[in-house]
């Protein structure tokens, strides 16, 4: 005797056997997970201050998102991060020419942490971008490709000792971009 073919959960729906609508079986059926390509930069243990930068990482997802990330070496505090002392910058190359047009600059004005999408042609804010921070050594940008993907970027610190005039600064990389597909 020949065996029958076993219901799918779909038939089972669409006959009314199961509580659950056959919409909401369909949809997450073919709910594709998000895939990402992920590129992780190390940087050198070379800059005195708290924003020395260990690790640079940028995530293109499938859903058009844009993450950056920013390890250092010791912890920060966010509320030391001020606009003109002591700063986190990612230079932005959105057209593939020389030079970047727009910057990602992470301060924290009154001690809440805010990162503004800037264009370097007018020097003015073009958006807030999501940030957060994970940990007390981890910074997290976020936002759609469209406002904050670029073909290829660099990171920038800057921390000033206290009064003192001379300022620590850290590039990654050292030397030219980190590129994007």
């Amino acid at each position: 005797m020949p065996r029958r073919p076993r219901p799918t959960l779909v038939a089972l729906a669409a006959a009314g056997a199961l509580a659950v609508p056959a919409v909401g079986i369909a949809h997450a059926a073919t709910t594709p997970n998000p895939t990402t390509t992920q590129v992780t930069v190390a940087d050198r243990d070379d800059t005195e201050g708290p924003l020395d930068v260990q690790q640079a990482v940028h995530v293109l997802r499938s859903d058009d998102t844009v993450v950056y990330k920013i390890r250092t070496y010791t912890p920060f505090d966010v509320g030391d991060l001020s606009r003109t002392k002591r700063t986190v910058v990612i230079e932005l190359d959105t057209d593939g020419e020389p030079g970047s047009e727009r910057n990602i600059r992470v301060s924290a004005p009154a001690g809440r942490l805010r990162a503004e999408l800037i264009s370097n042609a007018t020097r003015e804010t073009i958006k807030p971008v999501a940030v957060q921070l994970l940990g007390k050594r981890t910074l997290r940008l976020s936002g759609p490709r469209a406002d904050i993907g670029a073909r290829k970027y660099f990171w920038v610190t800057t921390y000033h000792f206290g009064g003192d005039p001379i300022t620590r600064q850290d590039v990654v990389p050292d030397r030219g971009w980190i590129r994007q597909r």
